[in-house]
């Protein structure tokens, strides 16, 4: 991933931020139930994280599919498939 790229999954990471609070927050404003508003909000929290996780898979399996051979190299592989510790290292750069 280039530096440009980085940058712009990065922006694009602090954007669906927003957005999954506002879904928490649009959640806990419909429960009728004022007790329940809390549990709705964190559940639309982990469905959007969930959801977003996906996401993020597909774009760095496409990542991958554009690197030369060689370059997610089995140090990286581990036990968890190709790419599996940049895939967190990208995850933990972008604060997620």
């Amino acid at each position: 991933m280039t530096e440009k790229e980085a940058e712009t999954l990065r922006i694009a990471e602090l954007e669906w931020m927003k957005e999954r609070d506002q879904a928490a927050a649009r959640a806990a404003e419909a429960s009728p139930v004022p007790q329940n508003q809390t549990l709705e909000s964190r559940r639309a929290m982990a469905e959007e994280t969930r959801v977003r996780c996906y996401e993020l898979m597909e774009e760095y399996e496409e990542i991958l599919e554009r690197m030369p051979d060689g370059a997610a190299s089995d140090k990286n592989r581990g036990d968890h498939g190709p790419g599996f510790y940049n895939l967190n290292f990208l995850l933990a750069y972008l604060g997620i």
